[in-house]
């Protein structure tokens, strides 16, 4: 089995909290632990494992709606988007709208951090690929399940 190799991640964050940084970094090396012990396929698991970085970059409601206007073709603010990686040793670009996950996490009566890591969950299986589908959706539904009980409070 291949080891996976230590995971950079960058976050770019303007007027944050202070725990957003450390809490953006651990939330995404904790998912992809938890990724690589899950029922990924022998070729996503691969990809994430070789990945040595990946960008985090948290935006306001109206920038992310302009790029889900560009990139999706909808016209609305979104939680996260995916983008594909320009290196070739990185994972991809995340940005992630935290209006957005505030709001969804009072909705779904989580904490922001429970959001957040779900978020960047979802965000990772685009980035590996996945689209929405049965198969993306019990990947997640695992992992985060799995989060909640192992590390999220």
């Amino acid at each position: 089995m291949l080891k996976a190799t230590k995971l950079k991640v960058e976050v770019i964050a303007r007027r944050s909290p202070a725990w957003l940084a450390p809490f953006t970094g651990q939330s995404v090396r904790t998912v992809r632990e938890h990724l690589l012990r899950s029922q990924l396929s022998p070729k996503l698991r691969s990809k994430l494992q070789a990945a040595k970085k990946v960008t985090v970059v948290f935006v306001g409601s109206d920038e992310i709606a302009k790029l889900n206007l560009e990139f999706r073709g909808k016209d609305k603010p979104t939680d996260v988007l995916s983008f594909a990686p320009i290196e070739a040793d990185s994972l991809g670009e995340l940005v992630v709208a935290m209006p957005v996950v505030r709001a969804q996490a009072k909705m779904n009566q989580h904490s922001v951090q429970s959001e957040l890591a779900y978020m960047l969950l979802h965000g990772i299986l685009h980035l590996l690929g996945l689209d929405h589908g049965r198969v993306m959706f019990g990947i997640q539904d695992a992992v985060f399940d799995e989060l909640r009980e192992n590390w999220l409070s």
